[in-house]
């Protein structure tokens, strides 16, 4: 099975002539050349890039640009945009790039859980749900916004991004990182959602291998199956934690077998988003 890493960001320096719109990032660039380089060195075949909201917003056109560029490398998760109505014809121009795989709704904000709770993305959901198009959901808070999405919308595939934990750029670790790990796990009875365990090594008070978050991992694989667990490195949040291949081959010292190891960096993220249809 190929090695997908699941969720990255790439982009430009804030120039002119592709200026930050959002808060920004601490690095100054991560472009697609770079990351295909860190991704060769670590013996990653492709990767799920979501493009940053923090320097884009909205604007997709660099992840979409690089996925492009370096065809068979890249497919593209693009964020929801709370600021457009038109929803049904959001999802439909998001949906004619070849390269998109997912969606993703971005929950911190108290008015877009309050939003989510009226019904307010009802029908960007219906239309994710008909077309097949994966959401990735960014938790605030409560993981019951989760739950409420995967009721509504029992056709939808909901992937829970970071585990639907508290994740930082800055170290150190939180203190207890993983307290709300047994809400995640619960989640698991609804068989339309999925987990990412992206960025865990940024949770951990350990240096790599992290083994002090190996029993979570354990956990999600009992909870969820190895089909509905994916593996990723949200490089770039967590470049002040690790370096690129650290936040690769922690995963061969947790113990899974090969099977699962095998669906947890790649398998399980080929099947759940389709990633061999964009990357053709």
């Amino acid at each position: 099975m190929p090695v997908i890493d699941a969720q990255l960001h790439v982009f430009e320096s804030n120039t002119a002539a592709r200026p930050w719109t959002g808060a920004g990032s601490p690095l100054a660039e991560a472009t697609g050349a770079q990351t295909i380089a860190l991704m060769d060195a670590a013996g990653v075949d492709s990767a799920i890039i979501v493009s940053p909201w923090l320097n884009y917003l909205a604007d997709t056109s660099y992840a979409f640009e690089v996925a492009e560029q370096f065809s068979g490398r890249f497919c593209v998760v693009a964020p929801v945009d709370p600021r457009r109505v038109d929803q049904a014809e959001f999802v439909a121009e998001c949906a004619s790039n070849s390269r998109l795989v997912g969606l993703r709704l971005m929950l911190w904000a108290p008015a877009e859980r309050e939003k989510l709770a009226s019904g307010g993305y009802t029908e960007l959901l219906g239309e994710l749900e008909n077309r097949g198009i994966p959401l990735c959901v960014a938790l605030g808070p409560s993981t019951a916004d989760a739950r409420l999405i995967a009721e509504r919308n029992p056709s939808l595939n909901v992937v829970i991004d970071h585990l639907g934990l508290g994740s930082s750029s800055v170290p150190p670790a939180p203190e207890h990182p993983f307290d709300r790990l047994p809400e995640i796990l619960r989640l698991a009875a609804l068989p339309n959602i999925a987990v990412k365990a992206t960025g865990m090594p940024a949770l951990s008070h350990e240096q790599h291998p992290y083994p002090d978050i190996h029993e979570q991992m354990q956990a999600l694989l009992a909870a969820y199956g190895p089909q509905r667990v994916m593996w990723g490195t949200d490089w770039t949040r967590t470049h002040a934690f690790l370096n690129y291949s650290d936040g690769v081959t922690w995963l061969d010292s947790t113990g899974l077998s090969r099977h699962e190891l095998a669906l947890v960096r790649g398998g399980s993220a080929q099947e759940l988003f389709g990633t061999h249809r964009a990357l053709s």
